[in-house]
């Protein structure tokens, strides 16, 4: 789902969305059959789209009370490993090699935060030209 630009929490995968997918089937794997159909509808109805960027403006300022601009990454990691849903070691590292400046020390939300929706923008814009470069041409069969 957030390979098609959908965002929906853990907790909404894990107590909503798994269950309309599995239905009396659960499994270790969700069916494309069964996924095609629901991800379409959260596509028309963009149930799931990530929060604009003033929200995640707004919550990198709250852990920023002295309006600096940045987060240091030993603060930063420690947020991110320890409150709600811990990140893994591998999505900490992810996210430092994407988000934090050269030295390894900040982490500069704004510019982040920028970067982030350039990313998503980038993103969207190849798996609109895939899906155009996929979809039958008019009067093909």
């Amino acid at each position: 789902m957030r390979y098609l630009l959908q965002f929906p929490s853990e907790a909404q995968v894990r107590d909503y969305i798994i269950d309309q997918l599995e239905g009396d089937e659960p499994s270790d794997y969700i069916k494309f059959e069964k996924f095609e159909p629901f991800m379409l509808n959260v596509l028309m109805t963009n149930e799931y789209e990530p929060n604009p960027p003033e929200h995640l403006l707004a919550a990198f300022r709250v852990l920023d009370p002295e309006g600096k601009g940045y987060i240091r990454m030993d603060v930063m990691e420690e947020l991110l490993t320890t409150k709600g849903i811990p990140l893994r070691t591998k999505e900490i590292e992810s996210f430092k090699n994407f988000a934090v400046d050269k030295t390894g020390q900040y982490l500069f939300y704004e510019d982040y935060v920028s970067k982030l929706v350039e990313e998503n923008e980038r993103h969207k814009e190849f798996l609109i030209k895939d899906y155009e470069n996929f979809k039958p041409q008019a009067g093909a069969k």
